[in-house]
């Protein structure tokens, strides 16, 4: 009998432990459970969180492409802006030129009626001291004579300039864009134009330019090279080409009509040169074409 009361009470110890242990179980169980579910919700804000970064980025992008469309746009109607401004400049620098022309024409054809006035008035002179007077067919052909004692006389036009650039460094040029000499030392005639760089012929004649050009930021598909040349109403004449810090000169000497307009323009984009005393631009008049006066005498 004892045994068996033994038996039984190791056989209740028994089920109590196994009672305890599947609680145990079934907690750990449960706890593990709520592991996972803490786990799968912190991974969904990870994975939202992600989604978020990468629709950010995404945004981020969209408004930087945006902005640099903008700043292209900005860059291209500047430079449009300043290409109408030297056009403008070019046209009214030209009807300048012009205008000037045009009084040296009227002033030297009232030189020549005020010299012809003087004449007239020697020959009526002339006639009153001598009692005599000609008649109309004898004072067309006295007037015919004087006209054709016709030489050159008036006093030429002084035309000259001379001028360099105030900064040393000269950066992200465009293609084909005015150098700009704005430090004038010398401007006979005030010609040149230290806004636009660009010289206009007030008279007719024949000019001589000279320019020189040193090289500062050159590039690749140049062979580091820096090139430049004389612009004269759009065409080009004489060419700088050099390497980088050395220095290119050329002369230009030519005919110019009132009004044509002489420049040194950039030939590569994004060109520089070095300014200050190393890269001039200078020209004057050579001698003036077609200035006609009367001669008084025989």
């Amino acid at each position: 009998m004892a045994d068996l009361k033994q038996l039984l009470c190791f056989s209740c110890l028994l089920v109590s432990v196994y009672c305890d242990y599947n609680a145990d179980v079934s907690a750990l169980v449960a706890r593990i459970e709520q592991l996972e579910l803490r786990d799968a919700a912190k991974q969904r804000k990870i994975n939202e969180l992600e989604d978020a970064n990468v629709e950010l980025f995404k945004q981020l992008d969209k408004r930087d492409a945006t902005q640099q469309r903008k700043i292209s746009e900005l860059v291209e109607a500047n430079e449009e802006l300043f290409k109408q401004l030297e056009q403008r400049d070019v046209v009214q620098q030209r009807k300048i030129g012009e205008l000037e022309a045009k009084e040296e024409r009227l002033s030297l054809e009232l030189t020549e009626l005020k010299v012809q006035l003087e004449l007239k008035s020697c020959e009526c002179d002339k006639l009153l001291d001598n009692g005599t007077f000609m008649d109309s067919e004898d004072i067309t052909d006295n007037n015919r004579k004087h006209k054709n004692r016709e030489v050159r006389m008036a006093p030429e036009e002084e035309i000259a300039f001379y001028a360099t650039h105030t900064q040393h460094d000269i950066l992200h040029l465009g293609a084909n864009q005015v150098l700009t000499f704005d430090n004038i030392v010398t401007n006979i005639g005030n010609a040149y134009s230290n806004y636009s760089g660009v010289f206009v012929a007030p008279v007719q004649g024949t000019y001589v330019f000279h320019a020189t050009v040193m090289g500062r930021s050159v590039h690749d598909v140049t062979h580091n090279k820096y090139a430049a040349h004389f612009d004269v109403d759009g065409s080009i004449y004489s060419r700088l080409f050099g390497s980088a810090y050395d220095q290119s000169s050329q002369m230009l000497i030519i005919d110019l009509n009132p009004g044509q307009s002489v420049s040194i323009r950039n030939e590569h984009i994004d060109e520089g040169f070095i300014g200050t005393h190393y890269t001039t631009f200078s020209g004057f008049l050579l001698f003036q074409h077609d200035t006609v006066g009367v001669v008084v005498g025989k």
